[in-house]
């Protein structure tokens, strides 16, 4: 008997297909294929692990061209979390509705084991997806419906400051 997939917040399996992560049955790979599988890593700044402020700063500037800036900050992850939220004007970004989102724009999320994580927004896959990088699972693409079932909670959404909402 196979295991059913989870998607909780306290970790994924490794090992679950990459057409169940993307939610299609499509044949020609998406452009989150290639992000799918890296390892997690807290102080990973570069593959092939990585946590997940490295890994949205990567599939930003690799996809959408953009540079994130590095946030240098004593408190490591959770502080350059909390300054991204606090001030995302200093980074580049405002904040749009869930409902105005497309794909490359981050996303910030919170769950019990992870109450500051950021990831990638994509538009065109299962009615809406995150592709990020956490614990327990590494980079993983989620739609919005396995987010939900996994007790991931979206609590922010931005857009590069000049790009139309």
């Amino acid at each position: 008997m196979k295991e059913p997939l989870h998607y909780s917040c306290a970790g994924s399996r490794a090992s679950e297909g990459a057409a169940a992560r993307r939610g299609s049955s499509s044949t020609s790979p998406h452009w989150t294929e290639r992000w799918l599988g890296f390892a997690y890593d807290p102080a990973g700044e570069a593959p092939p692990a990585m946590n997940c402020w490295a890994f949205f700063r990567l599939v930003e500037r690799a996809e959408f061209g953009r540079d994130v800036p590095a946030v240098p900050d004593p408190t490591g992850l959770f502080g350059r979390m909390k300054a991204f939220r606090e001030r995302p004007d200093a980074f580049g970004w405002r904040a749009v509705p869930l409902d105005r989102a497309r794909s490359g724009d981050p996303v910030l999320l919170t769950c019990r084991r992870h109450p500051h994580h950021i990831g990638v927004f994509v538009d065109d896959v299962a009615g809406g997806a995150v592709l990020h990088c956490y614990e327990g699972a590494g980079s993983v693409l989620h739609s919005l419906f396995h987010l939900e079932m996994g007790e991931w909670r979206i609590t922010s959404i931005y857009r590069p400051i000049g790009e139309a909402a």
